[in-house]
């Protein structure tokens, strides 16, 4: 889990929030919207977000989670619960934490 978790962080070179009411400026996602930013169309940034925080991971992280990569199943979505779990497994890449 530790491993995963680094791995993230030192990828993770913009945060942007997550939310219906964020601060004015503020890019705000729908997790369908986020959806948009998993890495299959090129130029476009790749994003993830864990418990409402957005990251872009493309600068560092591309090949990690781009198409193909050992993380893609993080790629455009709310992850959090896999990345605790360190699971790729798709009914814990959520951000579902209520267990």
């Amino acid at each position: 889990m530790r491993i995963l978790f680094v791995s993230l962080c030192y990828a993770a070179t913009e945060r942007v929030e997550l939310a219906t009411d964020g601060p004015v400026g503020a890019r705000i996602f729908t997790e369908s919207e986020l959806e948009a930013y998993n890495g299959t169309e090129p130029g476009r940034p790749i994003y993830l977000a864990v418990a409402g925080a957005v990251f872009d991971v493309t600068a560092k992280g591309a090949h990690l989670y781009g198409p193909g990569g050992s993380y893609s199943a993080f790629a455009g979505r709310a992850c959090g619960r896999g990345i605790v779990l360190s699971s790729l497994e798709a009914e814990d890449v959520s951000d579902e934490f209520d267990d």
